[in-house]
């Protein structure tokens, strides 16, 4: 029996997050995917991506000013 993980889950449709237990081989394939809606979602409302993406532990690296 393959040992399982517990990952945050995001839904793109409702932009919730949800705990879920994934066999470990998934692991990389949802954080994956998060990683995609997230973006998504920062390019449609960068606020509220902002704030998910502190709970799932994405960094959005400043702006940098242009010259």
């Amino acid at each position: 029996m393959e040992a399982e993980r517990r990952v945050s889950l995001l839904f793109p449709r409702s932009w919730q997050l949800v705990s879920v237990y994934v066999p470990a081989s998934a692991v990389d394939y949802v954080k994956e995917r998060n990683m995609q809606y997230w973006l998504s979602l920062y390019e449609r409302d960068a606020e509220q991506a902002l704030q998910i993406g502190e709970r799932l532990g994405f960094v959005v690296p400043p702006k940098t000013a242009s010259s």
